[in-house]
């Protein structure tokens, strides 16, 4: 991999044909606009120095540029350019035969089923420690009984449920956690999109009202839910950036949404959702019938559909009729994608970066911002927060303006914080040199296993 390959990689992402949500990561690069509209067949923005080198200009002072800046996984120009960049995320070259720049290659690739890596001796390092590495697809309720068997030696991403399994058997399994950058939340798609132009659009009008989503999270009892779920691997928040972080608000500056059902349904009371047929649901301030239509993704982790349920337990509680649906996973964000009209009140969880700029997923012009929130002030305090001229290196002024935000989105609701999660590794008492803490490179080039 050569600055050819980096160049040709920035570009992809700037180039109209590509449909990904990665556009704005280079977006602020001087020319990717131009380019990326067809008006010009590069980005001046980019200068070759030498096959190792590059000089970068952007359009404008932004704090985090370079944190922020794509830097990988980095494509092939010389393997992948002749693919149009149309239909280069469906190609075998991408689906089959991918080419990276890590201390293994791809060998095989079973779709749905398993990955095999071989060492790549020339990797830059030099030779990684072991010959060959197996990726293998299995369903949750199998990882551990397969690791009894030593079919597996690690899995990543862990539940607490497997974690508790792991402890309690005599397999020689190891369970390795550390404090995350992951979270969950209950979102509500709060307006129309169109994709292709992504442009915001009409406002869906039905969970408008922060009272109703403050009444809708009151409801749910956080606690009980994590520990039935989560086994003690995850604790409760009130923001949209983990406590890691170092933007995070004080916890004790935001408001605490503790589990109090009396004080939903004096809310919901309040705002005139009531059940006028006595069939034990409340309607809606207009009498209409009132139903929360609630969606979760499908999987193998056995939780989904129990907590999924649970979910619509704690708010039928309170007078709210709900109907769940877990959703094929590729649908599911199919469907966010595209701001899908039967796609109202949705569970996700995202794993946080080292760069803490939280606008990706809340900034309005952001495809990643799934709930397609209309938020002049939260989009404000974003943008003031890596504006140069504002705070310039000055990581408490950057704060500041965060916590700010974190403040603001607390009372605004747009979404409902359910969960901080931990990382959860479980290992057999064979691996070596695997370090999941934050900031640590888990790199598979150290890895190695004991005969």
């Amino acid at each position: 991999m050569k600055i050819d390959d980096w160049i040709y990689s920035i570009e992809v992402l700037a180039n109209k044909d590509y449909e990904g949500a990665y556009y704005p990561s280079v977006e602020n690069i001087q020319g990717a606009k131009d380019y990326h509209e067809g008006k010009a067949d590069h980005i001046n923005g980019l200068k070759k120095i030498d096959d190792y080198t590059m000089q970068v200009t952007f359009d404008k002072k932004q704090e985090n540029y370079l944190t922020g800046f794509i830097t990988g996984p980095l494509l092939s120009k010389k393997y992948l350019s002749d693919v149009p960049i149309k239909d280069l995320a469906k190609s075998d070259k991408i689906r089959k035969y991918p080419i990276g720049i890590g201390p293994y290659k791809v060998k095989k690739i079973v779709p749905g089923e398993a990955v095999q890596l071989v060492k790549f001796d020339d990797y830059w390092q030099g030779k990684p420690a072991l010959d060959k590495i197996n990726l293998k697809v299995i369903d949750q309720a199998q990882i551990i009984k397969a690791m009894e068997k030593g079919d597996i030696d690690v899995t990543n991403d862990a539940t607490g449920a497997m974690a508790k399994d792991a402890k309690s058997s005599n397999a020689g399994l190891k369970v390795l956690s550390a404090p995350s950058l992951d979270y969950g939340l209950i979102g509500f798609v709060s307006h129309d999109y169109d994709k292709k132009a992504n442009k915001t659009g009409k406002v869906r009008p039905k969970y408008e009202d922060k009272e109703l989503r403050k009444a809708m999270l009151y409801a749910i009892d956080r606690e009980k839910w994590i520990k039935a779920f989560f086994n003690g691997y995850a604790s409760e928040i009130n923001s949209f950036v983990p406590s890691m972080h170092w933007i995070a608000a004080d916890p004790k500056e935001l408001n605490d949404y503790k589990y109090d059902p009396e004080k939903a349904k004096k809310i919901l009371d309040k705002l005139g959702y009531k059940d006028r047929d006595g069939d034990g649901f409340r309607e809606d301030p207009k009498g209409n019938k009132f139903e929360i239509n609630f969606k979760h993704y499908s999987g193998s982790n056995p939780t989904f559909e129990p907590r999924t349920a649970a979910i619509k337990d704690f708010w039928e509680k309170v007078g709210l009729k709900t109907n769940v649906k877990l959703v094929e996973f590729g649908k599911y964000n199919e469907d966010l994608a595209n701001a899908s009209k039967d796609m109202e009140v949705y569970f996700r969880s995202w794993a946080g970066g080292t760069d803490p700029d939280p606008s990706d997923l809340y900034h309005t012009d952001r495809p990643q911002n799934e709930m397609r929130t209309v938020l002049p002030k939260s989009d404000q305090y974003l943008d003031d927060a890596l504006d140069f001229d504002k705070v310039g290196i000055d990581e408490k002024k950057r704060k500041d303006i965060y916590v700010k935000w974190q403040k603001y989105m607390n009372d605004e609701l747009p979404g409902l914080p359910m969960f901080q999660g931990k990382s959860i590794t479980i290992v057999n008492d064979k691996v070596r040199n695997l370090d999941i803490e934050i900031g640590t490179d888990q790199s598979l080039y150290n890895l190695t296993k004991e005969a």
